[in-house]
C-alpha cells in the first residue's frame, strides 16, 4: 500500500500540479475557479475521504427543496458511489466519498476525484440555474409506485 504522500505526489504528476500532503495527512486541490477537493486519511488509515464543496445554499424553501432532492439522490449511492450532505457551519452542500486505500494508486485516485467532481459540477450547475437537482436520471430515483400497485409491489 502506498503512503498518502506517495499518492498525492502521483496525483500531482497526473494533473501537472505541485501538490503536497500536509502533516495531518490532508490535501486540498483546486479543480477550477469555484471548486476544491479536500482529501484526508481517515483515523484508521483504511480510507481516504474525498470531499467536494458544491455550493452555498441560502436559508429558505429553495434550500429545503435542494436538501430533499439530495436525500432522494443519496438513495442511489450504489450507482454514484458518493453522498450529498449539508455542512451547516458554512451553509454548503457538499459531496463526499470514502475510497478504500488498499491498492489505491495515483491514477485510480484521479479517476475517483474526476467522477466526484463531475457529479459535483452537475449539482452546482443545477443550483446556480435555480433548480433543486440535476435533470439527470442517475441523480434522482425513479418512482416505482403506480396508482394500481400495492406498497409491496404485488
Amino acid at each position: 500500500m502506498r503512503t498518502f504522500t506517495d499518492l498525492i505526489e502521483e496525483l500531482g504528476e497526473l494533473t501537472d500540479q505541485d501538490i503536497t500532503a500536509e502533516l495531518n495527512q490532508t490535501c486540498r486541490l483546486k479543480v477550477n475557479e469555484t471548486m476544491y477537493v479536500q482529501l484526508e486519511v481517515d483515523p484508521t488509515s483504511e480510507f481516504i475521504l474525498t470531499t467536494v464543496e458544491i455550493s452555498e445554499i441560502p436559508p429558505g424553501r429553495f434550500r429545503e427543496n435542494i436538501l430533499k432532492d439530495a436525500l432522494k439522490s443519496n438513495f442511489l449511492v450504489e450507482v454514484n458511489h458518493s453522498v450529498l450532505a449539508y455542512l451547516g457551519v458554512d451553509n454548503k452542500l457538499i459531496l463526499y466519498e470514502y475510497i478504500y486505500a488498499h491498492a489505491l494508486t495515483g491514477e485510480t485516485l484521479y479517476e475517483h476525484i474526476h467522477r466526484l467532481v463531475t457529479r459535483g459540477e452537475k449539482w452546482k450547475n443545477a443550483i446556480d440555474s435555480g433548480q433543486t437537482s440535476p435533470n439527470d436520471l442517475e441523480e434522482m430515483p425513479r418512482s416505482t409506485e403506480s396508482k394500481n400497485s400495492s406498497p409491496f409491489g404485488f
